[in-house]
């Protein structure tokens, strides 16, 4: 369910859109953030670290951004 959620994050903020470097760092953000609230929504006890890539197909760029959550209180135990 997840996996497919996921899915569904991605496509529906690249979806038609062609690369261009000065959006980059932005579709990643989002992404990592709708990724983040997706998994954090159940509530459950676990960590989360989201990884989103994304790369021009010549192969010349690399943007790269990550997100993490944890719960502060009982993480440190």
């Amino acid at each position: 369910m997840v996996r497919k959620r996921i899915r569904e994050i991605i496509e529906d903020k690249l979806s038609g859109k062609d690369y261009d470097e000065q959006l980059v760092p932005q579709w990643i953000n989002d992404i990592c953030e709708s990724c983040m609230e997706e998994l954090c929504a159940p509530r459950k006890p676990f960590k989360y670290v989201v990884t989103c890539n994304i790369m021009q197909r010549t192969g010349v760029a690399v943007h790269s951004s990550s997100a993490c959550f944890w719960d502060t209180v009982s993480d440190g135990k």
